[in-house]
């Protein structure tokens, strides 16, 4: 399952393109906050976040213009595509 991620000042907002049901990421991220992230040949440490609320709807207008795939994919399932925060 494609995972993509934009940067938002200090932070990663990371999401799943495609899929109708909740990824094995998703789920390992609610059961360990703390995380390494590899891009390319930078690796960091993290912490994830599921943004819900105000915060959501703001970040999802955002994220939409850059991904309007994702505007498509959400009618494809009953889940709410999650965002995650990835705060270094």
């Amino acid at each position: 399952m494609p995972l993509a991620y934009l940067t938002e000042g200090s932070r990663l907002i990371v999401s799943s393109l495609l899929g109708v049901a909740y990824p094995a990421w998703y789920h390992n991220l609610l059961a360990r906050r703390a995380v390494t992230v590899e891009l390319g040949s930078l690796t960091l440490d993290a912490t994830a976040t599921v943004i819900t609320s105000e915060e959501r709807e703001r970040l999802w207008a955002w994220v939409t213009q850059q991904w309007p795939l994702l505007v498509d994919h959400q009618t494809t399932t009953s889940l709410q595509i999650p965002l995650v925060s990835l705060q270094r």
